[in-house]
């Protein structure tokens, strides 16, 4: 609040001279620099490059995902038959890294409108449209919230230290883990491990990481293996026996994994509904992951590769032998996963042929009552004309 004292003495200046004014006045000055460098003035970030690892316990219980209580335990392997076994906690992590830009410009991804309820949803019109935007920034804001558990840091750009760290964050190559990821415009990585029983509640995987965000650099899956020989493969099929694939001593599940990022491979895919990335754009985005990840192999891989689908099929039976399927929300029993498996089948074809869904065809009634019948009739068991509904 002003003082009284100095906005009398300004009024007296003002009226003894001509040059004092009562309202502040700003000086800018502009220099011009001439047309820029390619990507020609694009904007990034330079740094500080952080990492940030939010932590939910809840959500944790929900899907059945469990991490080690104590993180340095992810680097010492498993306990010896003489130790007390390492504890674990249920706990779901979605993680950050802010990565140095640019990125590069083919790297520029617009949501896809195979559906108009899309174009709706993104842009928060109608009320089908403002109620799953609403819905998709509350799951965003859950997921990567911040509070006391957060966990957060700094690395150096562009060096081992940052591989380092996007490795402990991922796990190393432990349990056959899958991620989802999406990168955005400034360089922002994130990502969370869920499995496809996940979906039956998120509405969309990619535009929740996202913030139901019009454009994106790239979005899809992604997974990391172990290399028999640290020389960084980057052939999706190396001439060496890879971990989880094959059991190789030397690190997870039994020992320590190695801290030499040529022990891994990175397998980046851009299997994404939402966004669907041309797999044009894949070795410009290998390229801007092997700059700020050096010295790991990475393979970036269509999402439609018949060789891409077999390594994460075999992904998932490793995480199903070692017990760390994902449950489906809502506490769902291990039985009825294979059920959630064929609802989202039935969603995914569904939306491909231009089908509603139950909850759409409830949006599209109150949004219209004369839709009313036909929402009746998408909810009630369909049955063959002749056929009768009595005993």
């Amino acid at each position: 609040m002003i003082s009284k004292r100095a906005f009398l003495l300004k009024g007296l200046a003002s009226l003894l001279s001509s040059d004092a004014h009562m309202t502040p006045r700003l000086t800018i000055s502009i220099e011009l620099l001439g047309p820029s460098d390619p990507p020609h003035a694009q904007m990034y970030t330079l740094g500080p490059t952080t990492w940030v690892k939010h932590l939910s316990p809840m959500i944790g219980r929900i899907v059945g995902t469990k991490v080690n209580a104590d993180e340095n335990d992810d680097e010492s392997g498993s306990s010896p038959r003489d130790e007390k076994p390492k504890s674990q906690k249920y706990d779901f992590q979605a993680c950050e890294m802010q990565l140095q830009g640019p990125v590069p410009p083919k790297l520029y991804h617009r949501y896809v409108e195979f559906r108009p309820v899309i174009g709706s949803m993104f842009s928060s019109t109608g009320l089908r449209g403002k109620i799953l935007n609403t819905a998709l920034h509350k799951q965003h804001q859950r997921i990567y919230h911040y509070d006391e558990t957060t966990e957060c840091g700094t690395f150096e750009p562009c060096s081992e230290q940052a591989t380092l760290k996007f490795l402990r964050l991922a796990h190393f190559d432990e349990g056959g883990r899958v991620f989802t990821y999406v990168l955005t415009l400034d360089g922002l990585l994130r990502f969370t491990e869920t499995g496809k029983e996940f979906g039956i509640d998120l509405l969309s995987k990619h535009t929740m990481h996202s913030n139901v965000e019009t454009y994106i650099a790239c979005s899809g899956e992604f997974f990391v293996r172990r290399l028999q020989r640290p020389d960084a493969s980057e052939d999706p099929q190396p001439r060496q026996k890879v971990h989880p694939t094959d059991d190789i001593p030397g690190g997870p599940p039994k020992d320590a994994p190695p801290r030499n990022p040529s022990h891994y491979q990175l397998t980046i895919d851009n299997d994404s509904g939402t966004y669907r990335p041309d797999k044009s754009i894949l070795p410009d985005l290998k390229a801007f992951l092997e700059k700020n990840l050096p010295g790991l192999g990475i393979a970036a891989m269509h999402c439609e590769d018949e060789e891409l689908q077999k390594l994460k099929e075999t992904q998932r039976n490793v995480k199903k032998q070692e017990g760390r399927i994902v449950n489906v929300v809502m506490n769902r029993s291990q039985s009825s996963i294979s059920s959630a498996e064929s609802e989202l089948d039935r969603r995914d074809g569904a939306w491909d042929k231009g089908k509603q869904s139950k909850r759409e065809a409830a949006l599209a009634a109150v949004e219209d009552p004369s839709k009313i019948k036909d929402a009746v009739g998408s909810m009630m068991p369909h049955r063959k004309k002749g056929e009768s509904s009595g005993t």
